[in-house]
């Protein structure tokens, strides 16, 4: 019997997408896995049945197999918004194209059609392109925006542009720039009276001191007494969080030891986290508890005040110096240029020291950028954080927790928060998909 032609056909087909997977670009090597549904509306039961039928008449002419499923009020049910997807087969493939062809609701409409233009779309009808990132606080909802892109795909030119925007309408906005580039943001004649540059590369000792870096909050924000008992015990904790993964941070290829870790966990259970406690407290409490024959604690110690020596590590030790929390410049913009970053991938163990170094910069670098949010909740704030997916991946439970707190008190701060990541799963892999108020 000949060979059908149809197999010629599909093995080419499957040749061709095994192409793209491995070396075409990002949009073309995507597959979706999903199940696809139709619903079909009619004003009477009838008319609805017929429809459903032509439905599946067209389909079947395009040699595809549409099923009328059984409990139909569970089917319609998940097409709601956030609604669990109920239907077990049907499971299909398809690339990111196909699907993007397939989608009824796409459009070249983009943008909020108020606030700042930030562009034009691309095609032959060009639009311009508008964004308000207080739209969604003012409306009472989350003001998180994720900025998801490959290397290159211009992620931080638009922070840029959205913090150039917002500083000139007169929105208090802070930049975490890692890489550097955007502090020449600086350098633009309308900003430059109005534009503070932070190089921690350069900043004194104690810049970066954790427990510092979570402000008290004040009782005036809060309606009543229990609701800012409740913030004091949260910040509390969140800055024994922040110290004890900065310091364990410190301990290099070590910090992977539970007995060291432990030891540096009964130290700062001794220490009382206030906004003044440092992390030579945390030290003091590991000397005392060496002297009385701690193992541990003596290796604990030696191994953080060996640290203590090492490049731009001191900013972590001491208290901040006077008003360097405080600065109330209308733009500021933090960068640590020059400094590698780790491949996340790799165990931390097999981390450089100036990788080490470098990964604790960027999360305490992120609580000094977000530290002049939690001030007057009647000024609107925007703040734009680069590298989310570096300080949300690995064992830290402060990165995590911070971005899911940023993204709930987003709505109260008045505050536009914009949270950049090579990595969609750094920022939706936190359960913080019904707080986001726009996607770029």
């Amino acid at each position: 019997i000949p060979e059908p032609l149809e197999l010629a056909r599909v093995a080419a087909q499957a040749l061709e997408i095994e192409d793209d997977i491995h070396t075409g670009t990002p949009v073309r090597a995507c597959q979706a896995q999903l199940r696809a549904r139709f619903a079909v509306s009619a004003p009477t039961e009838k008319a609805c049945l017929e429809r459903a039928a032509e439905l599946q008449r067209v389909f079947r002419d395009a040699h595809v197999d549409l099923q009328h499923s059984r409990d139909q009020w569970a089917l319609t049910r998940s097409f709601c918004p956030g609604a669990r997807d109920v239907a077990n087969g049907y499971v299909r493939h398809m690339g990111m194209g196909l699907l993007a062809a397939s989608v009824p609701h796409a459009g070249s409409e983009v943008g909020d059609g108020v606030g700042h233009l930030i562009g034009f779309t691309n095609g032959v009808g060009r639009r311009p392109v508008f964004f308000d990132g207080h739209a969604a606080p003012r409306a009472n909802l989350s003001g998180l925006v994720p900025i998801v892109g490959q290397p290159g795909g211009g992620k931080s030119t638009l922070l840029g542009a959205l913090a150039y925007s917002h500083a000139l309408a007169g929105v208090r906005t802070t930049i975490l720039d890692p890489s550097g580039p955007l502090a020449r943001l600086a350098d633009i004649p309308a900003l430059r009276p109005h534009t503070r540059v932070v190089d921690l590369t350069g900043s004194e000792a104690g810049t970066l001191a954790p427990y510092a870096l979570v402000p008290e909050p004040r009782r005036s924000d809060y309606p009543s007494d229990r609701d800012h008992a409740v913030a004091v015990k949260t910040a509390r904790a969140e800055r024994s969080a922040l110290a004890f993964d900065v310091a364990s941070m410190l301990l290099g290829p070590f910090a992977g030891r539970e007995n060291l870790l432990f030891a540096l966990k009964e130290a700062m259970l001794d220490v009382d986290p206030t906004v003044d406690a440092t992390l030579d407290d945390v030290l003091d409490r590991l000397h005392a508890a060496a002297e009385q024959s701690d193992v541990d604690a003596k290796k604990t110690a030696t191994l953080l005040r060996s640290a203590r020596d090492l490049p731009y590590a001191d900013l972590f030790f001491g208290l901040p110096p006077a008003g360097s929390l405080t600065a109330d410049a209308p733009l500021t913009v933090i960068t640590m240029a020059g400094l590698h970053m780790p491949d996340m991938r790799i165990d931390r163990r097999h981390w450089t020291v100036e990788e080490s170094i470098a990964v604790a910069l960027l999360h305490t670098a992120y609580r000094l950028a977000v530290r002049r949010c939690y001030t007057d909740r009647t000024i609107p704030k925007l703040v734009g954080l680069d590298e989310a997916h570096i300080i949300t991946e690995g064992e830290w439970t402060s990165g995590r927790a911070f971005i899911t707190r940023l993204a709930r008190d987003s709505r109260k701060l008045n505050l536009a928060a914009l949270v950049a990541s090579q990595h969609p799963k750094a920022i939706l892999g936190l359960d913080v998909q019904h707080l986001v108020s726009s996607v770029f």
